[in-house]
C-alpha cells in the first residue's frame, strides 16, 4: 500500500510541474529562397593545369606564365601564398639579380599598357625589394588567359634573388593585399 501512496505522489508532482505557468519563446523566421546551382553556373569556372617546379624541397614552387600577345614570352615565376602583388623582371632591369636571366619586353607585347604615374614596388618580409614600373597586360597561366592584369616591370631587385630559377612572382592572396593597390 505504502508504495501505492509513493506512486501516486510522484504521479501528482509530474502534473503540477506541466501546470506551472510557462512562458513560450519568441520565435522568429526567416524567409528563405530557394537559388539551385546549376551545372551552367559551375561551368564558368576556368579550369586549367600546368606542372609546377619546386626549388629545393619546399623552397619555392614556380611555374611558367605567358606574358603578352603579339610576341608571347614565357617566363618561371614563383607562386607566392603571403602576397598579392606580380612582377617579372624588365628588359632594363641591371641589378645582379637580373643578368644572364630572361626579362619582359614590352615592346614585343601589342597589349602591354603601362598605369602613367604609378611606380611599382614591393617588399618582402626576407628583406627582397623590387621596384619599377606598373602596367597592364594579358597574361596566360595553365591555359587560362587574363586579358587585363596588373603587373609590375622590375628594373630594380635585391641582389639575393639571383639564386633563384625563377624572374618573378606571382602574388595569389587577395588583391587587398597588395602593396600596390
Amino acid at each position: 500500500m505504502r508504495a501505492l501512496h509513493i506512486f501516486a505522489f510522484a504521479i501528482a508532482i509530474f502534473l503540477s510541474v506541466n501546470a506551472l505557468p510557462y512562458d513560450k519563446p519568441n520565435v522568429y523566421t526567416i524567409p528563405l529562397k530557394s537559388k539551385s546551382i546549376t551545372r551552367r553556373r559551375l561551368s564558368r569556372r576556368a579550369i586549367g593545369s600546368m606542372p609546377v617546379n619546386q626549388e629545393e624541397p619546399d623552397i619555392a614552387y614556380f611555374g611558367q606564365i605567358t606574358f603578352g600577345t603579339g610576341t608571347p614570352q614565357n617566363f618561371d615565376i614563383q607562386f607566392d601564398t603571403g602576397s598579392g602583388d606580380l612582377f617579372v623582371f624588365g628588359k632594363n632591369c641591371d641589378s645582379p639579380a637580373c643578368k644572364d636571366k630572361p626579362k619582359y619586353d614590352s615592346g614585343l607585347d601589342t597589349s602591354f599598357k603601362p598605369i602613367d604615374g604609378k611606380d611599382f614596388k614591393v617588399k618582402y618580409a626576407d628583406g627582397t625589394e623590387a621596384t619599377g614600373d606598373s602596367a597592364t597586360t594579358s597574361i596566360v597561366i595553365a591555359g587560362v588567359e587574363v586579358l587585363v592584369q596588373d603587373f609590375g616591370v622590375v628594373s630594380e631587385i635585391s641582389d639575393d634573388f639571383k639564386e633563384h630559377p625563377y624572374v618573378g612572382i606571382m602574388g595569389m592572396t587577395f588583391s587587398n593585399t597588395s602593396q600596390n593597390e
